[in-house]
């Protein structure tokens, strides 16, 4: 027996990427040498041919078809190509009977041969297996409409079930009594005396019809919406409903005659001028766009990096690439401390949950491959940010690098960031990425807002978890003084002891001060740990190496502590810089 045909309907086809943006075969070099009898590709341009076809129903779960063009250019002109059809809205949002259409096709597409099997149109129209007695009523409703079957009734000559009758398999299939009974009555309304003339017709002494009279009425006072503007969507005229006639009618006869059919009028019913919604209101229209962006609703994803259990399933960098061609315009990115210090996204900390981290730096690269392929309109990246100072920096920069031009790092000219202008219009951000985070100006922090951070850094308390390798030097005095506010603090909890071997990255909660300072003109992750109110040990960690400084004097220590907090706040800014048109008002920086 021959096998079905595999095809891939564009309806599914979500994405198309060729050069660097294609998923390459697991094996290339193989790849490259299956294909040498065929075409020769320049090794220099082979990994630039491929063109990967990416479809599927399913966010967390797309699959993917790798092609091999003969040069780049032609991977990019099929790409283009494919990716205008597999996103055009019209089809997407297509009538009835152009679903109807469709299933034909497939069914023809993956044909086992010329001819069909009823199994295979039961599959099609029902595809669950579970579904057995569904199956049976498609199977039964094939043999009511006249096909050409076999001698064993397994099988459908191919010509005999063309795309008309498989029209008059989908009637059978869906009896839509009520369409009758709406039928009935139209035909029922007041008559003409050309209506009285088509009665004593002889063509449609056995045919019901209703007349251009009686369906212009239908379509005017039945059928049509009485909020509608005249002058954009008039009345149907006897020429206007003429036209319709002749185009849903099937006899020929009968539509010269200005008289349709129960069948034209289902037809009519389920085609091109019937659908769901008006052509005009499948996209949204620029005249529309161009309001504050406060004035609208946007389309967001919550949770963007999950693919199943917040508690343990797993983060996924294609999934944004996938919300975004589903004309999601924001999508959330759930930031903390990495190894390495590579910022992760994820769902929380490890001992909290299992979920599985991806790179910051991926999920940055794949939105700005998938931003704007599907819609114009700005996109917003809404951080829950949960990173030291340092990382936030290089979040900063990685934004900076990968985006580009289209990344919003300052205010429109035109649209200040002052009482009494409003937000810029999602047409004037066309194009625009707009970073959501905590807006603060820490560039210009007070003295005031310095002895705040301190304040609120000393009530964390001790912390048992140092960089790796790094210990304290031991802190002895016979100072009368230093003794005396020992003295007075006897009721502060001891120290815990060090643990060692622990990564920097891991570091949640501060000794006495955890930040960034600076030495030898770069920032550095920084600990400040003060033995009592005069002593402070500076611990700073650079690659492989470490400085440690003693301060014995109460304004020098005082000074260490603001240093390390506006050096903190200077690399804090960096994100916060870039931070336009919308603020995070919750409590993650």
């Amino acid at each position: 027996m021959l096998q079905a045909k595999e095809y891939l309907d564009f309806s599914v086809v979500v994405d198309i990427r060729y050069g660097k943006h294609a998923k390459p075969p697991k094996d290339v070099e193989r790849a490259r040498e299956t294909l040498a009898g065929s075409f020769v590709i320049p090794a220099s341009t082979f990994d630039n041919s491929f063109l990967t076809i990416v479809h599927g129903s399913d966010f967390a779960t797309p699959s993917f078809i790798t092609f091999v063009a003969n040069s780049p250019d032609v991977a990019e002109e099929w790409g283009e190509a494919i990716f205008k059809v597999a996103t055009n809205l019209l089809s997407l949002n297509g009538s009835v009977m152009h679903f109807i259409s469709k299933a034909h096709a497939k069914l023809r597409f993956g044909s086992r041969g010329n001819d069909f099997y009823p199994t295979d149109i039961s599959k099609l129209i029902v595809p669950s297996e579970r579904n057995k007695e569904e199956r049976k009523i498609v199977e039964t409703a094939i043999k009511s409409v006249d096909v050409l079957l076999e001698k064993d009734k397994s099988r459908i000559v191919g010509d005999s079930f063309g795309e008309e009758k498989f029209y008059q398999f989908y009637r059978v299939l869906t009896i839509r009594s009520e369409i009758n009974t709406i039928f009935d009555k139209i035909n029922k309304s007041k008559n003409t005396k050309k209506d009285k003339d088509k009665d004593k017709d002889k063509d449609t002494e056995k045919t019901a019809t209703i007349s251009v009279e009686q369906f212009i009425n239908f379509l005017n006072e039945e059928q049509r919406d009485p909020r509608l503007n005249e002058i954009l969507y008039p009345y149907y005229t006897t020429v206007s409903t003429q036209k319709l006639i002749t185009l849903y009618e099937p006899n020929e006869s009968l539509a010269k005659k200005g008289q349709l059919s129960i069948d034209g009028f289902i037809r009519f019913l389920i085609g091109e001028d019937n659908g769901v919604l008006a052509e005009e209101h499948l996209d949204l229209r620029p005249e529309d766009m161009n309001e504050p962006l406060a004035h609208y609703f946007i389309n967001s994803s919550h949770n963007t990096y999950l693919t199943g259990h917040q508690l343990r399933g797993k983060s996924s960098v294609e999934i944004y690439r996938q919300v975004l061609l589903a004309r999601s315009r924001s999508v959330e990115l759930d930031c903390w401390d990495g190894p390495n210090n590579e910022p992760l996204i994820t769902h929380g900390l490890p001992a909290i949950t299992f979920v599985t981290p991806v790179l910051f730096k991926d999920v940055i690269e794949a939105i700005a491959e998938s931003a704007f392929k599907t819609s114009p309109y700005p996109v917003i990246l809404s951080f829950e940010n949960h990173c030291s100072s340092k990382q936030q920096a290089k979040m900063a920069q990685y934004c900076r690098d990968i985006f580009g031009d289209m990344l919003l790092t300052e205010p429109l000219p035109t649209y200040p960031l002052e009482p009494g202008i409003p937000l810029p219009s999602p047409v004037a951000l066309q194009k625009k990425i707009i970073i959501k985070n905590k807006k603060t100006e820490l560039n210009k922090a007070t003295d005031g807002e310095i002895a705040a951070k301190l304040e609120k850094t000393r009530s964390v308390g001790w912390n048992d978890r140092l960089p790796s390798g790094l210990t304290l030097p031991a802190q002895e005095s016979t100072d009368s003084t230093k003794t005396d506010v020992a003295a007075d603090e006897s009721d502060r909890p001891p120290r815990p002891p060090l643990e060692q071997g622990a990564s920097m990255d891991s570091i949640s909660q501060a000794p006495n001060l955890i930040g960034v300072a600076t030495v030898n003109g770069q920032y550095v992750e920084a600990t400040a740990i003060v033995t009592d109110q005069s002593t402070i040990s500076l611990v700073t960690a650079t690659a492989g190496s470490q400085e440690i400084v003693d301060c014995d004097d109460p304004d020098e220590v005082g000074e260490l502590q603001k240093q390390i907090v506006r050096d903190t706040i200077q690399v804090g800014s960096e994100l916060s810089a870039l931070v336009n048109y919308m603020r995070a008002m919750g409590k993650f920086t």
